[in-house]
């Protein structure tokens, strides 16, 4: 079996960073929406449903204070996509392992063409 070296183990740890950073961040959103994750606009990353239960809130509580709230207003919330998911935390993995790669590779082979 071929050791790996100092820079596909770091690559490694990194993407693995990366993968459960990616997840807390994902996760947290849905929970706790609006999270810190709001302020980065990864808003395309999730499914989004109306939020009846905050929306009762918001006209209650509009009603109590005499202001005007729309009756077509609805408040959405989070809600888990496969896509998204998958968008958000392996595909820059993807594109960096490649990029890598095929950088490598080229400085490689350029190296190689001043050599001969």
């Amino acid at each position: 079996m071929k050791k790996l070296n100092g820079w596909v183990r770091l690559g490694i740890v990194v993407s693995v960073l990366w993968a459960l950073s990616a997840t807390f961040i994902y996760v947290d959103e849905i929970v706790n929406h609006p999270s810190f994750a709001a302020e980065y606009r990864l808003h395309g990353y999730f499914g989004w449903t109306d939020d009846i239960e905050a929306t009762q809130k918001a006209h209650e509580k509009a009603k109590a204070q005499g202001k005007d709230f729309s009756e077509g207003f609805l408040f959405q919330k989070p809600i888990f996509s496969l896509t998204g998911y998958l968008q958000l935390a392996f595909v820059p993995l993807v594109v960096c392992w490649l990029g890598v790669y095929l950088s490598t590779w080229v400085v490689r082979w350029v190296r190689e063409g001043f050599r001969t």
